[in-house]
């Protein structure tokens, strides 16, 4: 659920064919606004929001790729050698292959 800068709640309103969503205000609401010049200008006095339905993923992996405790963990992954059972050939390889 998303909130226009005066506290009005946006209501879901249609999922398009390429997965955005849509979430409308009420226009009568938006009318008598303080907040209208502001927020959005439009002649029905609507204000929407175009939402991908991945967008809270996305959101998510921004935020780990962000965190500083993550990039340390791959910063000093990078730094270490790999284990030796890592790089060597695996024992169940086919002859052919040797």
């Amino acid at each position: 659920m998303y909130v226009c800068p005066a506290g009005q709640e946006l209501n879901y309103r249609t999922t398009g064919r390429t997965g955005f969503q849509q979430y409308a205000s009420d226009p009568e609401q938006c009318k008598s606004c303080p907040f209208l010049n502001e927020c959005k200008q439009s002649k029905n006095h609507r204000r929407v929001v175009t939402r991908h339905i991945w967008e809270d993923s996305k959101d998510g992996v921004r935020n780990n790729r962000l965190n500083q405790g993550l990039w340390m963990t791959w910063v000093s992954r990078q730094s270490e050698p790999p284990p030796l059972a890592a790089i060597s050939w695996p024992s169940t390889a086919p002859a052919a292959f040797w």
